[in-house]
């Protein structure tokens, strides 16, 4: 089985997923990368150190957001497109928001950071407690089904994969972006005139 996901994401890195970064977006220095792009490949291989070997079958379907801007991001939302040639569902999706508002979360992305985010819940937990509490991260092995489920999902799709940035929250500035995912009402006033730092 992992064998067989390895093969397809062989496949999948020769099928680069295509990027959208709304122009709103961009203006504040923000980009999105997929995974297996050689420009994120040395802060994959650095956040996940051995551990990548173990996540190379689901990182051509995973995104890094890059922050290149001056304030921090304090939440990203992440969308993981493909078509599905049945039609059954018009525009198939996931949506992934990573949200880190309080300032005591080192999970915000500073300026000249980036983030990992994945098609999966699960997978996002673990590497966001292997980046910034490694000490008490769990050993790779406990998520090698979810890795193997993504990998195993995902691998049909790759011929029409595509990722999207939804939406950033931009320190003192506000929610930036299409929001299709909603997360504009879960900004508050005390964000918004930036009482955080």
């Amino acid at each position: 089985m992992i064998g067989t996901a390895l093969a397809d994401s062989v496949t999948a890195l020769a099928q680069a997923p295509k990027i959208k970064i709304p122009p709103e977006i961009a203006a504040y220095g923000v980009t999105l990368l997929s995974a297996s792009d050689p420009l994120a490949s040395e802060f994959v291989h650095s956040l996940l150190g051995a551990d990548a070997v173990s996540f190379a079958p689901v990182l051509p379907y995973a995104a890094v957001v890059v922050n290149n801007g001056e304030h921090r991001l304090l939440q990203t939302s992440v969308g993981f497109k493909w078509r599905d040639p049945s039609r059954i569902v018009p525009n198939p999706a996931i949506y992934i928001s990573l949200v880190a508002f309080s300032r005591a979360l080192p999970t915000q992305v500073r300026p000249g950071d980036s983030k990992l985010t994945l098609p999966s819940r699960e997978l996002n937990s673990w590497v966001g407690r292997k980046a910034y509490d490694p000490g008490n991260a769990a050993p790779v092995s406990t998520v090698m089904e979810a890795i193997n489920k993504v990998a195993q999902d995902f691998a049909p799709r790759a011929s029409t994969f595509n990722l999207e940035l939804d939406s950033v929250t931009v320190e003192h500035v506000g929610l930036i972006g299409p929001d299709v995912v909603g997360r504009r009402h879960h900004d508050t006033a005390q964000l918004l005139q930036g009482e955080l730092p």
